[in-house]
């Protein structure tokens, strides 16, 4: 959820990571350190799926 409001993708509405941290009331550092987690996640299973070295590979 916090990855979808930081995107855009909670209805379309961008929100900064203090904002986020105060909804859920963690700390702005702890938005940051979910958020990196998150996309280090999504970066591992692309990587996997598609047989990639790296996150670079497809984007350019």
């Amino acid at each position: 959820m916090l990855d979808k409001m930081e995107l855009k993708l909670d209805h379309g509405v961008p929100h900064s990571l203090q904002e986020t941290a105060d909804m859920f009331g963690i700390s702005r550092e702890k938005v940051r350190q979910i958020e990196k987690n998150a996309f280090a996640k999504i970066r591992k299973a692309l990587e996997v799926k598609c047989n990639i070295t790296s996150l670079e590979d497809v984007l350019w």
